[in-house]
């Protein structure tokens, strides 16, 4: 075990600071993030718009996924093409896609266990040896745990070969759910409501931005760290500055259903007893207004 660094290097050293600001933000983004998904989820219950019932299960699976953080993303992308195709997913056929995707993402948790468990006592030297001590304890003083792995090895291959096939996947997914999302609403536009119509696209919004969030804030960095592992390029620490984007994608996602998706955004109002003016009355004082100041020009020239 190392000796604890001088506390005056220590305590002013970047990763410090880092470990210091992220420690508050870890509990900020799971209070955040967990409040609001509540409050959502009570909302998405409470909603009585008729249009809005069958949207219901896609949100309601986005919301629960996010309060435990389950990454389930390649699903809800899934499920909002098969909708615009007009097709319904039955009550197994869901299951299915439901269990394939937490089954996948188990399979990439026993890899990794496999890689760490199959380190060497040499590879944490190394690690040590390579990195600057302060990386290696806590905002007070305290020697961290860490996991390490070698990825030239056949399971620390295999665990990065995983994720970065997750990635790719998912990156995949989300641009062919955006062209067959648009491709499909310019095919059913005539056939909707004109409700039906304003909620598809507001829904379609809201699932493409939040498939493009963790895709942004999370996939993209995650391809960062393992290409930096495969062609063994040092970042110097700086990965750790992804955990700050990684925590609030749950945060994230609700806040963009409160302001994409109307019926949800209508339930906030009322929560807290805001009155929103209709288009109809905003017409109607526009239309006031603008009669209100002709009428003083007409009267001049009148008397002119």
């Amino acid at each position: 075990m190392n000796a604890i660094p001088n506390n005056s290097e220590f305590y002013h050293s970047y990763m410090y600071w880092v470990r210091y600001l992220h420690q508050y933000s870890n509990y900020g983004a799971s209070i955040i993030g967990f409040t609001l998904n509540i409050f959502l989820f009570y909302f998405l219950i409470n909603v009585r718009n008729k249009d809005f019932a069958v949207y219901r299960r896609i949100l309601l699976h986005t919301t629960i996924s996010d309060v435990f953080f389950c990454p389930t993303v390649t699903l809800k992308l899934i499920e909002v093409v098969i909708f615009c195709s007009g097709y319904t997913l039955s009550k197994k056929e869901y299951t299915i896609f439901t269990f394939t995707i937490v089954g996948w993402n188990f399979i990439g948790y026993g890899l990794w266990y496999w890689a760490y468990i199959a380190t060497t006592q040499q590879d944490y030297v190394n690690s040590r040896n390579v990195l600057d001590s302060s990386f290696f304890y806590d905002v007070d003083g305290s020697e961290m745990a860490f996991l390490t792995f070698s990825p030239l090895t056949v399971s620390g291959a295999l665990g990065l070969g995983h994720s970065l096939l997750t990635v790719t996947i998912v990156m995949g997914v989300v641009v062919y759910t955006f062209v067959q999302i648009q491709t499909a609403l310019k095919q059913k536009e005539a056939q909707m409501s004109k409700k039906s119509r304003i909620l598809q696209k507001q829904l379609s919004k809201a699932m493409i931005i939040h498939a493009m969030t963790p895709a942004f804030i999370c996939f993209l960095p995650v391809a960062i760290l393992i290409l930096a592992c495969f062609f063994r390029f040092r970042l110097g620490g700086a990965g750790i500055l992804f955990f700050f984007t990684f925590e609030y994608v749950a945060a994230i996602n609700s806040v963009i259903c409160f302001v994409f998706v109307t019926p949800i955004r209508m339930e906030l109002y009322k929560l807290f007893g805001i009155k929103r003016v209709s288009s109809m009355n905003a017409t109607t004082v526009m239309m006031t207004v603008s009669s209100n100041v002709r009428q003083p020009s007409n009267i001049n020239m009148i008397r002119t």
